[in-house]
């Protein structure tokens, strides 16, 4: 006898990346910074695009 209905099989607990709150913690500080003193360099542009992808895989 199963326990568990065939539609609401058990998931399997999703691993946490261990960058992701590295990634917060920067993502935060860029933008915090980037309010006092707005940037145009393409470096701090890419990081800031490649942590927002990153958390958005974690949030969506």
């Amino acid at each position: 006898m199963r326990t568990f209905p065939t539609h609401h099989r058990p998931q399997a607990p999703k691993l946490r990346d261990p960058i992701l709150p590295t990634a917060l913690k920067r993502g935060l500080m860029l933008m915090y910074l980037n309010e006092m003193k707005p940037t145009k360099a393409p470096k701090k542009v890419a990081e800031m695009e490649k942590i927002s992808r990153l958390v958005r895989q974690f949030v969506a």
